[in-house]
């Protein structure tokens, strides 16, 4: 088990005596405070004293936190901190930034070459009156994994920890549209009957241990009902070091609460490898294995004549030659497995073993990418050829301007809706 209860007071400091750094922070730029952030994210991962980098990173805890606080930090790219990763959407609805520690001090100051990680989420929040918030929630690590956390919903407060990455092919954070089923007290009912407490559930998916529920086929208790809630879920990738001999890879199923803007809730029972399903994909490897996880597009339907994009990874095996008696981890062994999405029955992912990667396919795609691109080249007016650089950031700035004001129309659409139920008409 990993000791996280420092971890708690790490996040105690974004609410410490923030006036002084704040007022410093107002008067610098987000790129000027940038610079000065990324100097103290590269001693945190690389420095030699694990008492230096804690201390450290409680200040790069509460800077970061103040800058991400700002406005105009919502657009920026931060892209001097290397070692932090910083992904998004492409509804541009948040963005999450994790990074790490790790324990390399002789005697080991925690846990010998034990990871420790961090996150913050950025999120632009519209109240009911369309009014634009920056929030800045705190990711903080669990304390330890319980033998079912995969089954486990759990929120900001109880967070896997991870250094998440993008994926290769599509968005960094993929996102998908469903629904899923909560019990509500019946009309008449109590809120909460003390005996029922363990029905009472956040998450219950359409598709439960292989049974289709349609809206029709609503289950009912004593003084609760079950309704269909619509939800978006975010999909993430991460990597955690744990420790000497394991490593953990997650497909961490991210969504936001409706009722509370500062809460993230993580995992959803949408993900099947048998008839019970999982809040969270997670593997457990070993430190010398090379277990890859990405997006990939995998051979399909009839003679393989198809192809679809999957989250491709290595299926996990024991050792060759392990006996019952030794104690090992598991590791690659050359097969790959994969998950696939359905939106049917409010969504959910389905596991395939042993899948064919089509390499062919992810070569035209890219050749069909570059095509594209070289047509873009043709077309600027200029007789200099465009930097390749300045072409993509064009590229992503329309497309990030396009998807914000798709994403602020629809915001502004539903605070109408809710403005109209409350009894308020517009003209």
């Amino acid at each position: 088990m990993k000791v996280h209860a420092v971890w708690m007071a790490f996040f105690m400091v974004i609410l410490w005596n923030g006036s002084q750094a704040r007022m410093s922070e107002q008067s610098n730029s987000v790129a000027q405070e940038e610079k000065e952030l990324a100097k103290m994210a590269l001693d945190i991962l690389n420095h030699d004293s694990t008492e230096f980098k804690i201390e450290l990173n409680k200040e790069f805890i509460g800077r970061l936190t103040a800058l991400l606080e700002r406005p105009e930090s919502y657009d920026h790219p931060f892209k001097e901190m290397e070692t932090v990763s910083r992904l998004a959407p492409d509804d541009d609805s948040f963005r999450i930034f994790t990074w790490y520690l790790v324990d390399k001090q002789a005697g080991a100051y925690y846990a010998e070459d034990a990871h420790y990680y961090f996150g913050l989420v950025q999120r632009k929040h519209i109240d009911p009156s369309g009014k634009e918030h920056i929030l800045v929630i705190p990711l903080l690590e669990i304390d330890r994994l319980p033998r079912n956390f995969e089954q486990v919903v759990t929120d900001n407060y109880a967070w896997f920890g991870s250094l998440y990455y993008g994926a290769k092919f599509g968005s960094s954070i993929a996102a998908y549209d469903g629904y899923y089923y909560k019990l509500v007290p019946k009309d008449g009912g109590v809120e909460e009957d003390e005996n029922e407490k363990e029905l009472v559930v956040t998450f219950t998916p359409g598709k439960v241990q292989g049974r289709m529920l349609k809206e029709s086929n609503k289950l009912t208790y004593r003084n609760h009902e079950r309704v269909k809630e619509s939800v978006r879920y975010y999909t993430l990738m991460g990597w955690n070091g744990w420790d000497n001999k394991g490593n953990y890879k997650v497909l961490e199923i991210m969504s936001f609460d409706p009722e509370d803007s500062s809460r993230v809730i993580f995992g959803a029972p949408i993900i099947y490898f048998d008839q019970i399903p999982k809040a969270r994909a997670l593997f457990k490897y070993s430190d010398f294995g090379h277990f890859t996880m990405n997006t990939g597009y995998v051979k399909w339907g009839l003679f393989n004549l198809f192809r679809k994009k999957m989250v491709v990874y290595d299926h996990l095996a024991p050792p060759e030659y392990a006996r019952p008696t030794d104690k090992w981890e598991l590791g690659p062994d050359g097969s790959y497995d994969a998950l696939t999405y359905y939106p049917k029955y409010g969504g959910y992912f389905e596991w395939h073993r042993d899948v064919e990667i089509a390499d062919d396919f992810e070569n035209k795609q890219h050749k069909k990418e570059m095509q594209a691109l070289q047509m873009e080249y043709a077309a600027q007016d200029s007789a200099t050829f465009p930097d390749y650089g300045e072409l993509m950031r064009g590229r992503a700035a329309r497309k990030q301007r396009k998807r914000q004001r798709k994403v602020l129309k629809q915001q502004q659409k539903a605070a109408e809706r809710r403005l109209r139920e409350s009894g308020i008409e517009f003209d």
